[in-house]
C-alpha cells in the first residue's frame, strides 16, 4: 500500500524503521550533526520515489540508502558553507584517520573514520545487514566496501549470514572477519584480569 502512495501505510514503515535509521543517520554525520534534518529530508525523498521503488533492494536497505545519500549531501553543504561547518567536524569524506587512542567508545572510534566508512561500519556491524547487500545499496562494488572497512581500530568484517544446519535444520549465524592475533576476553576473564584502558 505504501508503494501506492498511502501516507498510512508509509507512516507505518517510518515508525518500524525510524530508530534504525536515526542511529544509522547519527553515526554517519559523526555524532555531532543535524539528525532530525536529515531524517526528514530523508522520508522526504522516499515519499517522492515511491513510485519508483522497484522493490529490487528491501524496504530497509532501501530507505538507509536513501538516509545515506542525504546525510552525505548535508555534509557536503555544510563543507561549502562555513556557517554551517561544525566545530571538529569531519566532513572530509576521502579522509584518511590515523590510530584512535586505547581506550575510546565505540562512537569516537566512529566520529574518526570517514563518512562512507561511517556508514559501512554501522550497516555491517550494529545493523548485521551482509556486506554484499550494503555495497549493492550503496552502489559500491563490494571489494571497495570490504576495503572501506579496514582501519586500525576496526576487525575488518568480511561477510555475515546465516547458514541451516543439516541435522537439526536450524538456522546458524555466522561471521567471517579478521583474524586478531592474541587472547580472547574469556581466556582474559577466566584468569581474573582487570581490563583497563591504557592511558
Amino acid at each position: 500500500a505504501a508503494r501506492k502512495g498511502d501516507p498510512a501505510a508509509f507512516a507505518q514503515m517510518v515508525e518500524h524503521w525510524d530508530q534504525h535509521l536515526r542511529t544509522f543517520v547519527h553515526h554517519t554525520l559523526g555524532g555531532d550533526g543535524p539528525t532530525d534534518r536529515v531524517l526528514a529530508a530523508s522520508y522526504l525523498r522516499a515519499y517522492r520515489a515511491l513510485p519508483r521503488y522497484s522493490g529490487e533492494l528491501k524496504p530497509g536497505l532501501w530507505l538507509h540508502r536513501i538516509a545515506y545519500l542525504a546525510a552525505l549531501d548535508d555534509l557536503r553543504r555544510g563543507t561549502r558553507d562555513p556557517l554551517r561547518r561544525r566545530p571538529g567536524s569531519r566532513s572530509d569524506e576521502h579522509a584518511t584517520p590515523g590510530p584512535t587512542p586505547s581506550g575510546q567508545e565505540p562512537a569516537a572510534i566512529l566520529a574518526r573514520l570517514a563518512p562512507d566508512q561511517r556508514a559501512l561500519a554501522v550497516m555491517v556491524d550494529l545493523e548485521r545487514y551482509r556486506l554484499t547487500s550494503v555495497a549493492m545499496a550503496f552502489d559500491t562494488p563490494r571489494p571497495v566496501a570490504a576495503a572501506r572497512l579496514v582501519h586500525p581500530n576496526i576487525v575488518a568484517v568480511y561477510d555475515t549470514g546465516e547458514e541451516r544446519d543439516g541435522a537439526s535444520e536450524v538456522s546458524v549465524p555466522y561471521i567471517v572477519m579478521e583474524l586478531v592475533e592474541g587472547v580472547t576476553l574469556r581466556e582474559v576473564l577466566r584468569d581474573g584480569r582487570k581490563i583497563v584502558p591504557e592511558r
